[in-house]
């Protein structure tokens, strides 16, 4: 089993920042998903967040900023899902460098239509 790390980032308008995998990516490929992504050696779940944020889309922000919203077995990962809110700066600082896109949705309506791991989308409409 797999230890897997995923954040709903939200900004000051409330809304939460989704990543479009790119067609290359090992799981779900051109799906919407949170940003996250899977622990390496001895990290903690909060660690492993920190560095896949900062990989994924350039932002350094401190441990503690982040909320533990849950730890949610699957078949084939253990998801821990955290919460961080960010600053407008913080927001205009995103530099997309993994994935294909990324973007704001104001409610879990708006994704109705999108392509999500079911996972995901279960965490996502839970938390958001």
């Amino acid at each position: 089993m797999r230890n897997v790390s995923l954040a709903v980032i939200t900004n000051t308008k409330g809304e939460c920042l989704l990543q479009l995998r790119d067609a290359g990516a090992p799981t779900s490929p051109n799906a919407w998903s949170l940003f996250g992504g899977h622990q390496e050696g001895s990290e903690t779940p909060l660690e492993t967040l920190i560095r896949e944020l900062k990989e994924e889309i350039s932002l350094s922000l401190a441990p503690g900023r982040f909320t533990h919203l849950d730890t949610v077995p699957y078949p084939n990962a253990l998801i821990s899902l955290f919460r961080v809110s960010l600053t407008d700066e913080e927001e205009k600082d995103i530099r997309l460098k993994e994935g294909a896109a990324f973007r704001f949705f104001a409610s879990g309506k708006e994704t109705l239509g999108l392509e999500m791991p079911p996972q995901v989308r279960a965490l996502f409409q839970k938390y958001f």
